[in-house]
């Protein structure tokens, strides 16, 4: 089954890159004459209600969910990890203002938050990338966190602090605890691309106002006004 979800996953990439090669058709490009067709040799998937082909729109969403879901579990885990680890490592105010900056945004919906942000700051891809690792770095930070305070509690770290080794006792915190760590960052990763793309899926029901297939189009809009 792993194989299987490997290969299934790895088709979904390669068919999102080489999309243009498989469908060199416009996203946004519109026949009204040859509206809701049905699949042919020209149009695979066929036309959705507005002439557009639905392969062409399928393929570039796809781009902009793996961007997405690359980008911000990528960025968020750098945050997070950085963050909580100083955290945990440094300890006193900055672990409290870290803290507190972290209950702040977990007593919030994470959705409706970065909905928030994209409405103040303007439905874009890139505003939508930005307002989804505000809230997705958080988990990273909590996991890092307890496993640095964990390691702060191991015995023979507290008998190199009682020798005077100070905060330099924590860097011998041995490998299980860094592998431990490890493991748990990378199944928030497997969970926090799959969240990322079904965020940006929800915001495009919020937003229709941008060229994106995957933030809405405006032209809908547009075409719906004058029928």
């Amino acid at each position: 089954m792993l194989r299987l979800g490997t290969l299934i996953v790895v088709a979904a990439a390669v068919a999102a890159i080489i999309g243009p090669v498989l469908a060199p058709w416009d996203p946004a490009h519109q026949e009204l004459a040859l509206r809701l067709a049905p699949p042919s040799m020209a149009h695979l998937f066929g036309l959705d209600e507005l002439g557009r082909d639905i392969l062409a729109r399928v393929l570039a969403g796809a781009r902009i969910s793996f961007l997405v879901g690359f980008t911000v579990v990528s960025v968020s885990a750098l945050v997070g990890t950085t963050l909580g680890a100083l955290a945990g490592y440094v300890g006193g105010a900055l672990d409290d203002a870290i803290s507190r900056v972290i209950d702040m945004l977990l007593a919030f919906p994470g959705l409706l938050l970065a909905i928030a942000l994209v409405a103040v700051l303007g439905p874009s891809l890139g505003n939508v990338l930005f307002a989804l690792t505000v809230i997705g770095w958080v988990s990273y930070a909590r996991l890092v966190r307890g496993q640095v305070l964990r390691a702060r509690e191991f015995e023979y770290v507290q008998a190199a602090r009682a020798l005077g080794a100070g905060t330099r006792a924590y860097s011998l915190a041995p490998p299980d605890s860094c592998r431990d760590s490890s493991g748990g960052r990378s199944s928030d990763s497997r969970h926090g691309r799959g969240n990322s793309r079904r965020s940006v899926a929800q915001l495009s029901r919020a937003w229709r106002s941008t060229a994106d297939p995957e933030l809405g189009n405006d032209a809908e809009r547009r075409a719906s006004a004058h029928s």
